[in-house]
């Protein structure tokens, strides 16, 4: 993922809030340097739920999916899991 953000190639980051201190660093000066906006959210766990990987980070790609999961961060509006 960090060659991703240093290529541009990414559009959001999106971090679990229980990610390594180290691992979280990393990912989140390289956004920082290189301008991609990022949020730490959900847990490692929750992320496992989604992507059936155990995966601490993820990058979007999309730019329309990207501003789309960025405006509803910032709006508030998403909802995770109450159906």
């Amino acid at each position: 993922m960090l060659y991703d953000i240093k290529s541009k190639k990414v559009f959001v980051v999106v971090i679990a809030n229980d990610a390594g201190n180290a691992n979280k660093k990393k990912i989140i000066d390289k956004c920082n340097f290189f301008k991609i906006p990022y949020f730490v959210l959900m847990s490692k766990s929750e992320l496992m739920s989604i992507f059936n990987r155990n995966i601490s980070s993820f990058g979007i790609t999309d730019v329309n999916l990207a501003q789309k999961l960025i405006n509803n961060i910032r709006k508030g509006g998403i909802d995770y899991g109450n159906k």
